[in-house]
């Protein structure tokens, strides 16, 4: 089979140079899975790149926005294209900026606030789309909040929970983008680990993570799961040929029902 390499998670709109970066993907064969912060930037993606056949392109509302005085505005602008959009990218709730300030908007996301937005959006999207889902400091009640949805396809982006909670996304049917930071710490590597390899893909995260000196770009997929089979012992051809295999598989069930993977018997958590 044709490897199928996919970023599962990067941020196009936030390089400067947005075109060049698409075009470097494209010639390493990468097809990033873009995720958005707003709904207003995928409008404004989707304005400059079209239908393009080389990203997919996600309708995002991420959780630093909640609370903010324009999520009205934006919620509008999510109704309008939420049926445009194959993937939603990203969305979810981030426990460690719960009682900051927003660099961005100025609010103070709490977790009320941000579980609110969450609900909102998985209420207007509804379950046949693909997900990539933040979940940094609150893993259990972002699943508990999907598992109010009925939301099944699922990717964890840069998961950090415990390996309990990993086990009840395993259980769930969810996969895991795996970052290229969660191979440099302990924690990160004993989820690599321990994750079915059926469950897995790679992100990126770009531009918001420094490889050789600079931001990371989609063009680095093949290094980032060089690093990943070195840390599981495994050999990157067949890991690359694994990853094409759930891609598929995960973009394929999105208006069915995920297959249900066994998890590992030597879970620890």
């Amino acid at each position: 089979m044709m490897n199928v390499l996919v970023d599962a998670h990067c941020h196009i709109g936030k390089y400067p140079d947005r075109d060049g970066t698409v075009k470097r993907a494209r010639a390493a064969g990468i097809r990033p899975i873009v995720a958005t912060s707003r709904p207003s930037e995928f409008r404004d993606l989707i304005e400059l790149f079209g239908m393009n056949a080389d990203l997919d392109i996600g309708l995002g509302f991420h959780p630093e926005c909640a609370g903010s005085v324009y999520v009205p505005t934006e919620i509008e602008i999510f109704n309008e294209y939420v049926g445009r959009a194959r993937w939603i990218s990203e969305i979810g709730l981030d426990g460690l900026i719960a009682d900051s300030t927003s660099s961005h908007f100025g609010n103070i996301p709490t977790l009320d606030e941000q579980v609110a937005l969450f609900r909102a959006v998985l209420d207007r999207a509804g379950s046949g789309k693909v997900y990539s889902i933040h979940s940094r400091g609150a893993a259990s009640l972002t699943m508990d909040v999907l598992d109010e949805f009925s939301i099944d396809h699922v990717v964890l982006h840069s998961f950090s929970g415990t390996l309990g909670e990993a086990r009840r996304a395993v259980e769930r049917g969810f996969y895991f983008s795996i970052h290229p930071a969660m191979v440099s710490t302990s924690e990160g590597r004993s989820i690599v680990n321990w994750l079915p390899i059926d469950r897995m893909l790679i992100e990126t995260d770009g531009p918001y993570f420094a490889w050789h000196d600079r931001p990371i770009e989609p063009s680095d997929y093949r290094e980032i799961v060089a690093e990943v089979s070195r840390t599981r012992r495994t050999d990157s051809r067949d890991l690359l040929d694994q990853l094409g295999r759930n891609y598929l598989t995960l973009t394929g069930v999105a208006t069915g029902s995920a297959p249900v993977t066994q998890v590992p018997d030597d879970f620890e958590g």
